[in-house]
């Protein structure tokens, strides 16, 4: 590698940090033997070290993958820095002090390590301050505390004109490779007399700008940047969403990480805050510490080296699945400081080297160092503050860091195929993105949620959990995520009027354990709950004596959480309950006997009993006359928000059609929580697989319709009788006479051939193979057989990693299905759990070979029906790569999470189509080992 120049330029910080340390102050002149107050180089000074730090580990990180450590090797990064001179403290704290440089003051403050989600923390002794003892970090450790910032003081504006006699702009190369500016916007973007010549000089223009920040995009540095079109398509932008909602960007926080990428996506529209940057080489928007969106011009596929954009398109967007973007760093007390600088640091490292990785890695390795960062900010002495190595120790976890462990990667949809066997959902979302399109699609990881555990399934879909309660529903996850703002936002703001919210599902979708669990993680298992069924109140005079314990809870200093059950029923006198309600929703208190009762902070929980949205309860805009008089849209303008809470049904329209595919996703999570609750021991202990017989999983999840919701299900898996046994099956069910109280009568129709009386609503499903989970690991082990087969053909050998350009070529994944890790198992278990299902869409049915009286069997599908199968499984393989962060690229590099094939099936290179052809015929041999046929659905069974 050559050596590169980095110039780093940019406003420049002389930090203060005041450290308060846990010590008892006796008196104004009591002393300390530790020091209290430190000073630091700031703004582009910090944002040099920063970058060495990224630049060491990227070297660490080569060298530990070359046999030879003596010495650079080809792949080390060779540069120089440039970068302002630091000054010591007399010189920048005297009357002199050169132009340009800010002073910038935080308090610091000891922390005493993890903060529980639930605040209900176990300390020793219950103390605050002391140590925590239920969290581990790392391998079995307590969590020790860390200083991080607990107060921001701002900054004191730079003098742009004092101190001229002092030179601490560095001296440019005469070819600056990479220019690195820091622009916090203290002044730096307004003078250009103290910009680099390259900036301005259209011959020293850089090879790549990478810019932290940028607000306002108008100031003259910004405009010159992406007015010049020379210019700003080497410019990288690093962003923090934060600082863009200040300057006026509409980007939701914390709500869902779709809504998020919605959000990103329609800002950088022609009429979005980010229109100014759509010419710019690429933008990373990050979000705290658990997301990043990546814009840019590069090249997406084949199709787009051939017409590169010219504006910034949607690339990927990095993503934690467990967390949202605040809801990692609320775990820990105090602020840092370094996320966009780390973030700028990874991308001049990624700019600096000679093949260039995924962004994927670029930015998940950002991210993972940002955390770092967070964890050890000021040290983990609570005697001494020392802020000194905290960045050194963040990029030093880089050198081992697996961000593919954490964080997956959404991509643009248009990147793939059209799907061929099904039409497009119609709510997609990135849960869709990863799994397929289509209820068909969705019901094969509904089966493959309940065998083997949604944990190990959904591990890259972005879910919420709260206790004991789990989704992964968009909507759901929305709605939750918004009523925790409202709740944490009230916890610790001024408005005294009950918080109001409303929750709707229909009855047994489990709405109230869902609202108490979300109570339970924001309060502690301690916080004061109530519950009032307003169904049982007589008269007025009960509601008055339930808010009156209101009142009493809320004069103890306790914020209560009030559920009011069945809020939208009646009272005796046939009158609604939402007038009462009023006065207390508006103006924290009720009216009893001719007093006015003052009820203090609360938080109103309004659950329904008889509508299972809020869109259905709320007929304000119907000219609805009697819920116009019962005070209805009096009582809705009153509510903060609402969650609708689905169920395992799924939700219709007026036509009773569904128009909820993730329904039986929301199926197969509760049947494996309500088996893992009842009957563990069909459960493996080690491999987590769960047993029972293909045709009743097919009836648990296919059914129209649970009667009861969720109750309904429950009642079926309880009153299952498996003493003794390890595998649910037809014989382990309740009686007929029981199951028919809780399920439509199709249930039974997936597991017997005479649907004990009732008449079967399809005669396929009375003879349709289902496969076992024996049947998965048969077919994707001939699968994995095939495809080593073809690899070994084209002069493949077993090694420890692929290399396409070894001699022999090599690859990590060429030996017996057996041998193979659990993951890579995976590779090859999801099309073999698809096959059947292709099979059916392409028009046939399988059969055991004993039903095929008419010898109908097809042995041989059509060549059209193979490019189609092949067309959904490069699909498939296309989502599966997608979203583990590979990107396209010329030549394929598997450590870089580059492949040539990121494209679609007719750009793929001639003899690849063959391959996905080759692995659809392990299907022929699964079927003939198994004693099945296939016969078109117009022949009949």
């Amino acid at each position: 590698m050559k050596k590169s120049n980095v110039l780093i330029c940019g406003d420049l910080v002389w930090d203060t940090y005041i450290a308060r340390l846990p010590i008892v102050n006796h008196g104004y002149s009591a002393g300390h033997s530790k020091t209290q107050l430190k000073n630091n180089w700031g703004g582009a000074w910090y944002l040099q070290e920063v970058i060495e730090f990224s630049i060491k580990a990227y070297n660490q990180r080569i060298k530990s993958n070359q046999s030879d450590l003596d010495g650079p090797t080809e792949h080390e990064m060779q540069c120089q820095l440039f970068f302002p001179k630091m000054l010591e403290r007399d010189i920048l704290e005297g009357e002199s002090c050169p132009a340009g440089i800010a002073k910038g003051f935080s308090v610091w403050k000891w922390y005493p390590g993890v903060k529980s989600l639930a605040s209900a923390v176990l300390r020793k002794n219950g103390n605050e301050g002391e140590e925590i003892i239920d969290l581990k970090w790392p391998k079995g450790k307590a969590q020790p505390g860390t200083w991080r910032v607990s107060e921001f003081l701002g900054c004191q504006a730079a003098n742009w004109t004092s101190g001229k006699g002092v030179d601490i702009f560095p001296k440019e190369p005469d070819q600056v490779d990479v220019l690195v500016i820091e622009n916090l916007g203290l002044g730096f973007a307004y003078h250009q007399q103290f910009w680099p010549s390259c900036l301005v000089d259209k011959k020293k223009y850089p090879s790549s700008i990478v810019v932290k920040g940028g607000f306002p995009f108008t100031s003259p540095l910004m405009k010159h940047l992406l007015d010049n079109h020379s210019l700003s398509e080497r410019v990288t932008i690093i962003l923090g969403a934060d600082g863009w909602r200040e300057n006026g960007a509409n980007i939701s926080r914390g709500i869902s990480w779709d809504r998020t990428i919605a959000d990103l996506v329609q800002e950088f529209s022609p009429t979005g805050a980010g229109r100014l940057l759509r010419h710019c080489k690429r933008v990373v928007v990050f979000c705290g510490r658990s997301g990043a969106g990546v814009f840019s011009r590069i090249p997406r596929s084949p199709a787009e080296y051939k017409k590169i954009s010219s504006t910034i398109q949607f690339e990927r967007f990095v993503f934690d699945p467990d967390y949202v973007e605040d809801k990692w760093s609320s775990k820990y007390d105090g602020h840092t400081f370094g996320t966009s600088s780390v973030m700028t640091a990874a991308f001049v490292t990624h700019e600096l080297s000679d093949k260039k990785p995924s962004s994927y890695i670029t930015v998940g390795r950002g991210l993972q160092a940002a955390r770092e960062l967070h964890l050890h900010n000021g040290g983990h002495d609570a005697d001494e503050f020392n802020s000194s190595t905290a960045e050194e120790r963040a990029f030093s976890q880089d050198t081992t860091c697996e961000p593919w462990k954490i964080f997956q990667s959404a991509y643009p949809r248009e990147l793939l195929d059209e799907p061929i066997f099904t039409r497009l959902v119609i709510n997609p979302s990135i849960l869709t993105d990863i799994v397929g399109c289509g209820a068909d699609f969705l019901n094969v990881v509904a089966e493959y949620i309940v065998k083997f555990g949604h944990e190990r399934v959904l591990q890259a879909v972005p879910k919420l959990k709260c206790g004991k309660y789990f989704t992964v529903d968009r909507e759901e996850i929305e709605n939750l995520n918004t009523v925790r703002q409202l709740i944490e936002d009230y916890r610790i703001g001024e408005d005294h009027r009950p918080l109001s919210i409303a929750v709707f599902g229909a009855p047994g979708s489990g709405k109230s354990f869902a609202i108490k669990q979300l109570a339970e993680e924001i309060f502690g298992e301690q916080h004061a709950s109530l519950e009032f069924n307003l169904s049982q109140f007589k008269s007025i005079d009960d509601l008055h004596e339930a808010l009156q314990e209101v009142r009493d809870k809320s004069i103890q200093k306790q914020i209560p959480l009030v559920f009011w059950d069945e809020f939208d029923g009646v009272l005796p006198d046939e009158n609604s309950w939402y007038k009462e309600f009023l006065a207390p929703m508006q103006d924290a208190s009720f009216q009893a006997r001719g007093k006015a009762h003052p009820i203090g902070k609360c938080i109103f929980i309004f659950a329904g009993g008889r509508y299972s949205t809020f869109e259905k309860f709320d007929q304000s805009d119907a000219k609805d006359e009697k819920f116009q008089k019962q005070k209805g849209p009096d009582f809705v303008s009153r509510l903060r928000g609402y969650v609708n809470i689905k169920g395992p049904n799924p939700i219709v329209n007026d036509h009773d059609e569904s128009i909820d595919e993730v329904s039986v996703v929301r199926r197969g999570i509760l049947l494996r929580s309500l088996i893992e609750r009842y009957h563990p021991q069909i459960i493996h202990p080690e491999t987590r697989i769960l047993g029972i017989h293909p045709n009743v999983l097919a009836a648990f999840l296919r059914v129209k319709k649970y009667k009861h919701g969720s109750r309904s299900m429950e009642a079926i898996v309880s009153l299952s009788h498996l003493h003794g046994w390890s595998n649910l099956g037809p014989s382990e069910l309740p009686p007929f006479e029981i199951i028919k109280f809780h399920v439509t009568e199709d249930f039974s129709s997936y597991y017997t051939s005479s649907g004990n009386g009732i008449k079967a609503v399809d005669q396929v499903l009375k003879s349709k193979y289902y496969m076992s989970t024996e049947d998965v690991e048969t077919l994707a082990a001939l699968k994995h057989e095939l495809w080593k087969k073809e690899k070994m053909s084209k002069g493949y050998v077993l090694g420890a990693k692929r290399d396409d350009y070894a001699t022999p070529k090599t690859h990590h994944l060429l030996k017996p299905f057996p041998e193979l890790e659990e993951a890579d198992k995976d590779i090859n278990r999801m099309p073999a759990r698809l096959a059947m299902l292709r099979l059916e869409m392409c028009g046939y049915h399988v059969i055991p070979k004993e039903l095929d009286f008419g010898k109908k069997g097809v042995t041989k599908l059509q060549d059209e029906e193979l490019k189609k199968l092949a067309r959904s499984e490069h699909r498939r393989w296309m989502r599966e790569k997608l979203i583990k962060g590979y990107a396209f690229a010329e030549k394929s590099a598997d450590d870089l999470l580059l492949h040539e094939d990121i494209c679609k099936s007719e750009f793929l290179k001639e003899g690849e189509p063959y391959l996905d052809e080759q692995i659809i015929e392990a299907i022929f041999e699964f079927l003939k080992e198994r004693g099945l046929v296939m016969v078109k659905k117009e022949m009949g069974i």
